[in-house]
C-alpha cells in the first residue's frame, strides 16, 4: 500500500514538472495562461509592467520580472518568474500618479486597485526595450537601479530633481544615449550639464553619444572613475580648476587630441589618459603634484609633455610606450622618478634635469629601452639609479654623475653598446652587472 502511494506521488510530481517545462516557454507577456502582475498604461497607450513596494504607502517600482503559476486539477501549483519586456515605444512621459491594475491570466482577472504612486525602477526595469526613443521619469522617483540596461535606440532620459539614487550601470549598453538631464533645483544631490550627469560636484556618468567637446563648468571638482572611458566620440576636453581626474577617466577614448588642464587641477589618477592614442601634447599644470600609474601609457601620438614646477613625482609606467615623445625637461620640484614611468619610449632623444634640482630617485627601467638617448647629465640631488634603470638606451653614449651618488643597482646600464664616457665616483656602489654588455666602455 505505501509503496503504491509513494508511487502515484512520484508519477504526480514527474507529470507537474514535465507541464511546468512544457509551460515556460508559454508562460510570457503574449498570452501565457500563469501570469500573475500588476502594470498600468502611460498616456500614449504603453503598458508598463510594475510590482508593489507598498502596500500601506500605495508605491510601486517598475520591473521585468513577472510571476508566474501553474495549477494542476489536484491545486498542486509551481510558482516561478520570468523576465519580460516593457511594452513601451518612442518618447515615453511616466506620470507620477497611475492607475495600478493587477491582471491574474489563470484565473482571467484584469481589474483596477486604485491610485499608486511610481517611487523607483528596478534593474532591468526596460531591459531590451530597443523602441524606446525616450523617457522622462516623474517627481515621485526615488530611485533609479539598472533600469535602462541595453535599450539601444535610447537617446535622452529626464531625471527630476528629487532623485535620491541611481546606480552607475543605468544605462548600460545604450550605445545611442545623447544625454541624460536633470532638472535645476537647490540642494539636489544630481545635476547635469549639456547631458552630462554629476553627482555632488562630481562627473558621474557620461553618455556613450555625448557631445565631441567638453568644457567642464567650474562648479565640478572631481572626475569619477571611468566615467569617460571608451567615449571614441570625444575630440577634446577641458578639466578646470580645482578638479580631479578619477582612475580611468578617459582610457581608451581613441579620438581624443585636445586636452587643456587649468591651473589648479589637482590631480592625475592611475590610468587616467592611457591608450588615448591621438593626444599630441600635453601642459601638466604644477598643481599637480603626482602623475598616476600608467596616466598616459600608449599614447601613442604624444610628442610633446610639459612639466611644470610643483610635480613632486612621475609614478610607474605613467608615460611608457610613449614611442614619438622625443623631449623631456623635469621641474626642480621633481623627486621621484618611478618603475618603467618612461620605459620604450623609443624617440625620446633627450632628457634634462635642471640645476639645484631635487630629484634623488630614478626607478626600476625608468628609462628601459629608450633607444634614442644619446646623453644623460644627472643633478646634484640624484642619490640612486634603479635596477634596468637605462637597460637597452643603445644610442647613449655619455653619463654624467654626481660625486654624490651612492648607488648603481643592477642591469643599470646593461645593453647600453654605445656607452663609452662616464665619470664614475668610487665610493658610488656598483654590481657585476650593472654595466653588463656595455661594449665600448672602459671604467676606472
Amino acid at each position: 500500500m505505501f509503496i503504491g502511494q509513494y508511487m502515484r506521488r512520484r508519477n504526480r510530481l514527474i507529470r507537474i514538472l514535465f507541464l511546468f517545462l512544457a509551460l515556460m516557454p508559454a508562460c510570457n507577456i503574449w498570452g501565457g495562461p500563469s501570469a500573475n502582475y500588476y502594470y498600468f498604461r502611460t498616456s500614449s497607450g504603453g503598458k508598463i509592467y510594475c510590482i508593489i513596494d507598498n502596500k500601506t504607502e500605495r508605491t510601486v517600482k517598475t520591473t521585468s520580472k513577472l510571476s508566474c503559476r501553474y495549477k494542476d486539477s489536484n491545486f498542486i501549483s509551481v510558482t516561478f518568474t520570468r523576465n519580460v519586456v516593457q511594452e513601451v515605444s518612442g518618447a515615453v512621459t511616466i506620470p507620477s500618479q497611475v492607475d495600478l491594475r493587477h491582471c491574474d491570466e489563470l484565473y482571467g482577472i484584469d481589474e483596477s486597485v486604485g491610485r499608486y504612486t511610481v517611487v523607483g525602477f528596478l534593474d532591468d526595469s526596460f531591459n531590451g526595450c530597443s523602441n524606446l526613443t525616450s523617457i522622462t521619469l516623474p517627481s515621485t522617483t526615488k530611485t533609479v537601479a539598472g533600469a535602462f540596461i541595453n535599450c539601444t535606440n535610447l537617446k535622452t532620459i529626464n531625471l527630476p530633481t528629487t532623485i535620491e539614487y541611481v546606480s552607475n550601470n543605468f544605462a548600460q549598453g545604450c550605445e545611442r544615449l545623447e544625454a541624460v538631464n536633470v532638472g535645476s533645483g537647490q540642494g539636489v544631490k544630481y545635476h547635469s550639464f549639456d547631458g552630462i550627469l554629476c553627482r555632488e560636484g562630481e562627473v558621474y556618468f557620461c553618455p556613450p553619444s555625448c557631445k565631441s567637446d567638453v568644457v567642464l563648468p567650474s562648479t565640478i571638482k572631481a572626475i569619477g572613475n571611468d566615467v569617460f572611458a571608451n567615449h571614441h566620440a570625444l575630440l577634446s576636453v577641458k578639466v578646470n580648476s580645482g578638479a580631479t581626474i578619477g582612475n580611468g577617466a578617459f582610457k581608451n577614448c581613441t579620438n581624443l587630441k585636445d586636452v587643456i588642464l587649468c591651473d589648479g587641477v589637482k590631480s592625475i589618477g592611475s590610468n587616467a589618459f592611457s591608450d588615448c592614442v591621438s593626444i599630441e601634447q600635453i601642459n601638466i599644470p604644477g598643481s599637480v603634484k603626482e602623475i598616476g600609474n600608467q596616466a598616459f601609457k600608449g599614447c601613442l601620438s604624444l610628442v610633446s609633455v610639459k612639466l611644470n614646477e610643483g610635480l613632486d613625482c612621475v609614478n610607474n609606467q605613467a608615460f611608457q610606450d610613449c614611442m614619438f615623445l622625443k623631449n623631456i625637461s623635469f621641474p626642480q620640484s621633481l623627486r621621484k622618478i618611478w618603475a618603467e614611468a618612461f620605459a620604450n619610449c623609443t624617440s625620446l632623444e633627450n632628457i634634462t634635469f635642471p640645476e639645484g634640482g631635487k630629484c634623488d630617485y630614478t626607478g626600476t627601467g625608468a628609462f628601459y629601452f629608450c633607444s634614442s638617448i644619446k646623453e644623460i647629465q644627472f643633478p646634484s640631488s640624484m642619490g640612486y639609479i634603479g635596477e634596468k634603470a637605462f637597460m637597452g638606451c643603445t644610442a647613449l653614449e655619455r653619463v654624467v654623475l654626481n660625486p654624490q651618488i651612492k648607488e648603481i643597482d643592477r642591469y643599470a646600464f646593461f645593453g647600453c653598446s654605445s656607452l663609452s664616457s662616464i665619470n664614475l665616483p668610487k665610493e658610488t656602489k656598483i654590481y657585476e652587472e650593472t654595466f653588463m654588455q656595455c661594449d665600448n666602455l672602459v671604467l676606472p
